[in-house]
């Protein structure tokens, strides 16, 4: 996939939302049982593939990242683990191992977005869903990171709505470089702030504190610059 077309969908990624996770946002859920767990991929409500992950005492590995875009159902099918021996994927199987009180980071490197996770601790003789990405649990992270200036709403399930900005860039000599990540609490009474002012493509990273969370930021107001409504259209600044 060229550059062209990931930038696209980057740019088109509206809203951003942890229901669907995508190449703008992810999500980091910490995992504090010793179990083997199977990890269900879905795109946009379909099954596409499935993962082991293996949470140890004893285990070396902060974190396991895994890119759901590489389940994409262009690969061959495979069987999912003996747990499931009727079901199948159109993905081939992978299997994880870290230790507990890690993360399970989730993201998107390319395409739309869409997916969502579930994982089911593998007890004897049966499956017992414990998670799922659309319910963000206490001490999960949600990781976003805007690239197109303009005016944002973020929202979260207590129905809070809170403004942002991510500014336009001003053209210069050196590379641009993103500033740190903005840290924001998501608690049961919502967000720990007013407002956030944001560069494109800095990050803000939702500490999610109470269950049954979500979080969304959706684009309101482009901003496309001091030419807006001219021919010339903003242009990424990762790219420059």
């Amino acid at each position: 996939m060229s550059n062209a077309q990931i930038n696209s969908y980057a740019l088109e990624h509206n809203p951003v939302t942890s229901e669907d996770i995508g190449i703008l946002g992810g999500v980091a859920h910490k995992v504090s049982q010793v179990a083997e767990y199977l990890g269900t991929v879905l795109f946009k409500g379909r099954e596409i593939g499935y993962f082991t992950l293996n949470v140890t005492s004893e285990g070396t590995a902060a974190q396991v990242d895994v890119d759901l875009f590489s389940f994409f159902p262009e690969l061959p099918k495979v069987s999912v683990p003996s747990c499931c021996p009727d079901e199948q994927a159109d993905s081939k199987n992978r299997t994880f191992t870290m230790a507990k009180d890690s993360y399970l980071v989730l993201h998107a490197s390319e395409g739309p977005p869409g997916y969502r996770v579930t994982l089911d601790r593998l007890d004897p003789g049966e499956r017992v869903r414990v998670y799922d990405t659309r319910e963000l649990k206490r001490d999960d992270i949600f990781f976003v990171t805007l690239l197109r200036p303009g005016t944002y709403n973020f929202t979260c399930n207590t129905g809070q709505v809170i403004t942002g900005t991510v500014t336009y860039p001003t053209p210069g000599e050196d590379p641009f470089v993103p500033s740190e990540p903005r840290l924001v609490d998501v608690t049961a009474a919502g967000f720990n702030t007013g407002e956030l002012t944001l560069q494109p493509a800095q990050g803000v990273v939702f500490n999610i504190q109470s269950d049954n969370t979500w979080v969304r930021a959706e684009l309101v107001a482009p901003n496309n610059g001091p030419d807006d409504g001219a021919p010339v259209r903003w242009n990424n600044p990762l790219n420059q």
